[in-house]
């Protein structure tokens, strides 16, 4: 048996197990999708909880799959009962900065849109968006998501997030766009590459890729035209990839490679260029590892053998609803909630939790644009399951961000089970936060003191 060896790149987890176990990987599929034979390029529309549930799967020679987002812009989840083969191409890649179209990967996040003339870049989306181009020389950093993206002077770069175990499974983020000065005959800043998609493909049997499967961040657009004093944008960041197979083999590539940045023709300047994106997350599990093709970019080996395909329940808390007005189940953090004007004070914020203790109580901060920050205790929460609370809160005018908190010691089953994301110390207590906009975070304290961060916030 041969094993491809791997140089290590800082940044990079890429897991790989070349173990011998007699217990074979149970992928979870039903079956109810059947077979997947396709012959032509296929464009799979992906279910509201992005599962697709097969028989079999092959994927020929010359054939390209491509997934259509859900409105939750959820991974794609491929679980095959028996064997799959992928000859073709599994392709979540990015979309290129100022791209006329909607289908971007699942579970990616956008790049920075070019503003008007004189004003400063926008931001690409995602929890490791990079900004927008604050400068007229300078082009925009690029995204990150395994690694920080790569620096230029025009703004910060995207940081790095997510998990080493891709639990939970998250795509690459948008690069910021490049700004067009005042003066420049361009209308717009050039906009930042699309962060690449998130893609789980769980094989009860065995996995031969002799094709590809790639998440590649999106590239910044490019001035190709010599004819406008603009900065570039920054590159998207590559997304994540998570394979779990019984046996896995074949000599095809992997990929979750950065995006480029956008090249400036008319300044000549290589300051004026935008940077690339940071690579994404990359996990291989298996039982037998016989895989010989290429995994890139290079990174580090850790034998692992399979884990549970999708998460044991990890606490959750979210603000469920203002005034009576839902929060959306995709928000964009840009006036997400919006009151209508005879909406009175004070109003009722409702929340929701999971794995949370009956009686943990919520604590709520509502941030005005002026003004101070008024924040409010719930009472305990209450329920079977999903539990409930709420708090009465008298809004400011304008505009207002609203953050949730609670904290609470687990028990010895939850420590235990949440053990799996800490390397295997127990774990003491769970911190919770949720924001109007989307964002949620998770954080772990284990008995020694040290503070595991299992989801980031991030927003669809």
């Amino acid at each position: 048996m041969y094993h491809k060896s791997i140089i290590q790149t800082i940044g990079l987890f890429l897991l790989i197990s070349c173990f011998q176990n007699a217990l074979a990987v149970d992928s979870g599929s039903t079956g109810s999708d059947g077979d997947f034979n396709p012959i032509v390029d296929t464009k799979v529309q992906l279910p509201d909880d992005g599962i697709l549930n097969y028989n079999t799967v092959n994927i020929p020679d010359g054939v390209t799959v491509t997934f259509l987002r859900n409105a939750a812009n959820t991974p794609a989840y491929m679980l095959v009962v028996g064997d799959a083969v992928i000859d073709g191409v599994i392709d979540i890649n990015g979309i290129e900065g100022g791209a006329l179209t909607n289908e971007y990967p699942p579970g990616g996040y956008l790049g920075g849109l070019g503003q008007r003339r004189g004003v400063r870049g926008g931001n690409g989306k995602g929890p490791g968006g990079s900004e927008g181009s604050v400068s007229t020389v300078d082009g925009a950093s690029g995204a990150g998501y395994g690694v920080v993206g790569e620096t230029q002077g025009g703004g910060s770069r995207g940081t790095a997030y997510g998990s080493v175990a891709l639990q939970p499974l998250l795509g690459g983020s948008g690069g910021g766009s490049g700004r067009a000065p005042s003066t420049s005959a361009r209308v717009t800043g050039f906009a930042g590459g699309s962060g690449a998609g998130a893609i789980l493909i769980a094989v009860s049997g065995t996995l031969s890729i002799n094709g590809s499967v790639v998440s590649i961040g999106g590239d910044a657009e490019d001035e190709r035209e010599g004819l406008f004093t603009s900065t570039m944008g920054g590159g998207g960041s590559g997304g994540g990839i998570r394979i779990v197979a019984t046996e896995f083999s074949g000599a095809g590539i992997i990929d979750v490679s950065g995006g480029k940045g956008g090249t400036s023709v008319a300044q000549n300047l290589a300051r004026a260029n935008g940077a690339n994106g940071g690579y994404g997350r990359l996990r291989v599990e298996s039982d037998t590892f016989t895989f010989t093709g290429e995994l890139l970019p290079p990174g580090i080996t850790i034998p692992i053998l399979p884990q549970p395909i999708f998460l044991a329940e990890i606490p959750s808390l979210k603000i469920v609803s203002v005034a009576g007005v839902i929060v959306p189940a995709s928000p964009t953090g840009i006036n997400d909630i919006v009151l209508p004007s005879d909406v009175a004070n004070p109003v009722t914020v409702e929340f929701e939790a999971t794995g949370v203790p009956v009686d943990t109580t919520v604590n709520f901060t509502l941030t005005p644009e002026s003004g101070e920050p008024t924040s409010v205790t719930s009472g305990g929460l209450v329920g079977t399951g999903t539990l409930t609370s709420n708090i009465t809160v008298t809004l400011a005018e304008g505009a207002s961000t609203m953050l949730a908190s609670l904290a609470f010691i687990v028990t010895e089953t939850q420590s235990v089970a949440l053990s799996q994301y800490t390397n295997g110390e127990k774990v003491r207590s769970v911190s919770l936060v949720s924001s109007v906009s989307g964002g949620s975070k998770t954080i772990l304290t284990t008995f020694s003191g040290r503070l595991v961060d299992i989801s980031t916030f991030v927003k669809h």
